[in-house]
């Protein structure tokens, strides 16, 4: 699966203890990373989707 960078900034100790968590752990920054966010778009994305539904249904309707 073809992967992406991106830029976050985060409180400096916040940081620190994640690394060192991560290490002592033995696993890898990015992996754990894209775990947390893909846990957090499973959380997020169906609430955005029903958000979402009502306003795509109305496009639908004023189409000719």
């Amino acid at each position: 699966m073809p992967r992406d960078q991106f830029k976050a900034y985060v409180e400096r100790q916040l940081q620190r203890r994640f690394k060192a968590i991560v290490a002592y752990q033995g696993k890898d920054i990015s992996q754990v990373i894209s775990e947390l966010i893909e846990e957090w778009v499973k959380q997020n994305e169906p609430q955005m989707l029903e958000e979402l539904q009502p306003k795509q249904e109305r496009s639908k309707d004023n189409q000719p």
